[in-house]
């Protein structure tokens, strides 16, 4: 008697762990996202631009920031190659890049994000290397 006592307590169990299993909320409700990518570059990477274009470099390890209305969402700093992405909610987001070795160069975008959607932003960081100054003629 005890052994079929306990059989049913673990049935009982069982189908109450099942039944509320079901009751989480299902992928169709969970709140819509959207994606905030980009790349964050620095330059000018030449002191000295003679002739040959000095493009700008990949700018790794910048951080980068999605807030609304001054609250922070989401942050992550670039790969090697100067791109970053974060997932956020929906609406309008100011994205700040801020390049962390160096001078502290920042730059912020605004942006109106949509569920779903990708907005892809590029941002230009000044590396603080400045052209030597020409000769007045």
């Amino acid at each position: 008697m005890r052994t079929s006592t306990r059989a049913a307590a673990a049935c009982w169990l069982l189908s109450l762990v099942v039944s509320l299993a079901g009751c989480g909320q299902s992928s169709s409700g969970d709140a819509a996202t959207a994606t905030v990518s980009g790349t964050v570059v620095v330059g000018p990477t030449c002191p000295i631009e003679r002739g040959t274009p000095c493009p700008p470099a990949p700018a790794s390890e910048a951080k980068v920031e999605v807030r609304r209305d001054g609250v922070l969402l989401a942050q992550t700093h670039t790969d090697g190659a100067g791109r970053f992405s974060l997932a956020v909610s929906p609406g309008n987001v100011q994205v700040t890049a801020t390049l962390l070795n160096g001078i502290q160069s920042t730059d912020t975008k605004s942006a109106q994000v949509t569920a779903n959607h990708t907005v892809t932003l590029t941002f230009e960081l000044d590396s603080g290397i400045r052209a030597a100054a020409t000769a007045p003629n």
